[in-house]
């Protein structure tokens, strides 16, 4: 079972959220039953199995059916878990306000004490740009070493750990946007959902 609640996990150049919490998801089934040959046995599958190409088709005979993700697609909920788990965390308000930020190219910094929350959330982020990418810096989950980038000063999208938060904070850090999941508050000192022109802004926070 600790499989798929560990928070530390080794990162992955294909955001294939939802098939890997699939995967891991019969994995722990099957070790919480102690079939421990059908572990062996699904590890060894995907181990020889290729990589589908974009948008295509996997059929292993030991998990259903699934198609590798778009890219370049809007996320939904609840499809989405990185999007779900944004959804939750931070009020509509406060997602409004970031969204606005990353169309004006801020500096981002996004605060969790859970590490998969936190890469869901920055990950969430990104993706709710569609059709736009995010062309600058993005880090999901900053390193200590190298907590000195959020010091740059180009726009950037970075999750840092809440332990952080302190060191981070006692930088000199001018007009950085901060959101903190865990208690969902923003900070900045920009107002730039308001500086959408109002013909494309269906309501207001």
């Amino acid at each position: 079972r600790s499989i798929i609640t560990c928070d530390s996990y080794e990162p992955t150049y294909l955001p294939w959220f939802e098939v890997f919490y699939k995967l891991l998801n019969n994995l722990a089934d099957y070790l919480s039953k102690g079939q421990t040959s059908e572990v062996k046995a699904l590890l060894t599958a995907l181990y020889r199995q290729p990589l589908p190409l974009a948008a295509g088709s996997v059929t292993l005979q030991m998990v259903p059916y699934f198609i590798a993700p778009d890219p370049g697609s809007l996320p939904s909920i609840p499809e989405n878990r990185n999007l779900t788990e944004l959804i939750v965390a931070v009020d509509v308000g406060n997602l409004l306000q970031l969204y606005a930020s990353m169309l004006f190219e801020r500096r981002i910094l996004i605060f969790a004490s859970k590490l998969s929350t936190l890469t869901s959330c920055v990950h969430a982020l990104s993706a709710v740009l569609y059709p736009m990418y995010w062309q600058h810096i993005f880090i999901p989950v900053l390193p200590p070493h190298l907590l000195d980038y959020c010091c740059a000063p180009t726009p950037y999208l970075i999750g840092v750990h809440s332990s952080l938060s302190e060191w981070v904070r006692s930088r000199e850090l001018e007009e950085v946007v901060i959101l903190n999941v865990d208690n969902n508050t923003l900070e900045t000192p920009f107002d730039d959902f308001k500086r959408i022109p109002s013909d494309v802004v269906i309501f207001r926070v």
